[in-house]
């Protein structure tokens, strides 16, 4: 049974993440996942679950991490979808995929913080538009992260690296919104 399921695994993944959107992705191999567990504790022998919940994990997510990662990692953060996030970190921890995500995670930041950095007919809205960002990623890394700290760490180095990559202009920003804010005396709030 457990040399079967491997190859019939095998071929399920190929299939379904060749036409699949990565959401829909993951919660097929969440709904596999839970079916198997329940196969084991309803008609197998206990013994086989650690096996054949391994052969699963690995047939469905290790073999397809680094394609998840690159049809839909960027996406998802970009639509704001912390259900399908967490759903993706949590299945990601089963098979060591966790920082092949923070890798992701990082170099997402820095190419969206680069974007409104770099972009100067956005010049007046830069500040603005790099705090609701800051504040996004915060909520993403609550949520879909469980504040990890590898993860929080992984925020610091991009963001640096992108407001320093358009030498003075984002301190001249924040300093006139700064000035701004205090002169009229409007305090941030964070676009919901």
């Amino acid at each position: 049974f457990l040399e079967h399921s491997g190859p019939f695994y095998g071929e399920e993944g190929l299939r379904c993440m060749s036409h699949m959107t990565v959401p829909d992705y993951l919660a097929h191999v969440s709904k596999r996942l839970h079916e198997e567990v329940d196969r084991v504790s309803t008609y197998l022998d206990p013994s086989s679950r650690q096996s054949l919940v391994h052969s699963v994990e690995e047939q469905l997510l290790g073999k397809h991490t680094k394609t998840i990662i690159e049809k839909g990692f960027s996406s998802l953060l970009d639509q704001n979808r912390v259900e399908d996030l967490c759903l993706m970190h949590t299945l990601f921890t089963r098979v060591d995929g966790v920082d092949l995500e923070r890798k992701a995670f990082g170099v997402y930041i820095e190419n969206a913080g680069g974007k409104i950095v770099n972009s100067p007919h956005r010049d007046k809205a830069m500040v603005q538009s790099l705090l609701d960002f800051k504040h996004r990623l915060d909520r993403i890394l609550a949520a879909a992260f469980q504040g990890d700290e590898t993860f929080a760490h992984t925020l610091k180095g991009p963001f640096e690296r992108f407001i320093n990559s358009r030498a003075n202009t984002p301190a001249e920003m924040i300093a006139k919104y700064i000035d701004e804010r205090l002169r009229t005396g409007r305090v941030y709030l964070p676009k919901a």
